[in-house]
Parts: structure tokens; sequence; C-alpha cells
């Protein structure tokens, strides 16, 4: 037995010790939670934000929104006079080349030019910058109201998940658990360590560096003329 075996037999007695401890239950409920947070948050984000847009409603948060609103209209217009003027009659090439002028990468551009043909005909009085200020107003806001959306999800799937780990301290629940999550343990660990000698294969294959490195490791490794 090489060195690499010993150090590949003491990594898998670890990985499986610590999956042991842990069990498979608590990372299923780790992973749901997680899941669960970013999928209901992703669901519920487009109706609580058309709640909370609504100046009149109890949780109203259209304040903060015209906060952001304002800011973003203020950094515009700070970047060149043509923010300043009406949005209505102007083609879409200029606003595209404001946007470049304004240092707003290529590949934003859609998103900021998005249905702006509909607002340059039906509106006379809005500026560019007000036009890109709602714009990123209402996405600043999807990302808030997004986020505190998956924070209180996640809290209260956690605390759900800390209950339901509480299984595990009956002795037979507990010890099945354990088995299996240092058999996932296990799995993940081979997975990865076959990714490496994937990697290590690539890496000296075929170069001057490759085999200096090949080499190098190879009396390690237990490795003959042939490789892996």
């Amino acid at each position: 037995m090489n060195v690499a075996d010993i150090v590949i037999v003491i990594l898998a007695i670890v990985f499986a010790f610590v999956g042991f401890k842990k069990g498979l239950l608590k990372r299923i409920t780790a992973f749901a939670a997680w899941f669960g947070s970013l999928f209901l948050a992703s669901i519920l984000q487009r109706p609580v934000l058309v709640e909370v847009m609504k100046p009149n409603s109890p949780i109203s948060l259209f304040k903060i929104y015209e906060k952001f609103s304002s800011w973003i209209q203020e950094w515009f217009l700070n970047k060149g006079d043509v923010f300043s003027e009406q949005i209505s009659g102007m083609s879409t090439d200029i606003v595209k080349a404001s946007l470049s002028d304004a240092g707003i990468p290529s590949f934003l551009h859609k998103y900021f030019l998005n249905n702006i043909d509909s607002v340059v005909e039906e509106s006379s009085s809005i500026t560019v910058a007000d036009y890109f200020g709602n714009v990123v107003g209402s996405l600043l806001m999807s990302i808030l109201i997004f986020l505190i959306l998956f924070f209180i999800i996640f809290v209260f799937l956690r605390i759900i998940a800390h209950y339901i780990d509480k299984i595990r301290d009956v002795f037979i629940v507990g010890t099945v658990d354990g088995v299996l999550g240092a058999l996932y343990s296990l799995v993940k660990y081979a997975f990865v360590l076959m990714l490496i000698f994937l990697g290590l294969s690539f890496l000296v294959s075929g170069t001057k560096f490759g085999n200096n490195i090949y080499n190098f490791i190879s009396p390690y490794l237990g490795l003959d003329e042939k490789g892996f």
C-alpha cells in the first residue's frame, strides 16, 4: 500500500465518520429548506410585489421604491444632458447610445430598453432619466422582495427542519440515519476523488509540464508507465 492509498483510506474513514454523525436526514432537511425557500419565494414574489407597490396598502413599500427611483434618476442625470430630455419621439438608437455613454454594459441594454417603444409613443412628459429610474427602481424592489420572502420562508422551514431532526434522537432511527449518512458521504467522496483523478489524467497527458508533474507524483500514487 503506497502513500496515496493510505491517504485515500484515511480520508474515506473521516468522510464516513462525519457522514454518520450528521446523518442523511439533516442533509435532506437542509436541502429542502434551501430549495423550498427559493421555490416559494420565486412564486410569491410577483403577487407580494404588486401589493407592496400600492401606496395605500397596509404593507406598502412604495416610499422605498420612490427612493430607489430617485437615486437612479439623479445618477443618470449626472451622466449627460440627453437623460434630461423627454423620451417622447426619441429613437431607440439614441437611447441605446446614451446608455453606452453612461457606461451601462451592453448586455443590460435589452433590459433597459424593454417596452420602451410603448413608452415613447404614449408618454409626452417622462424624461429618459425618469424612465430608467422607474425601470431600475422596479428591479431593485423585485430583488428586495425576493430576498425578504426567501429569508422569512427559510427561517420558517429551518424551524420545522429542527423539529424533524429530533426524530434522530430515537436510537434505531438515529442509527439507520447515521449509516445512510455515512454511505452518502462515501459516494460523494468517491465522486470527488474520481473528478480529481480525471483532472490529474488530463493535466499530465501530452505535455512536457505534464510529464514533469507525472514523474513527481507517480512514486506517491503507485503509478507505472501505463498511467492510472
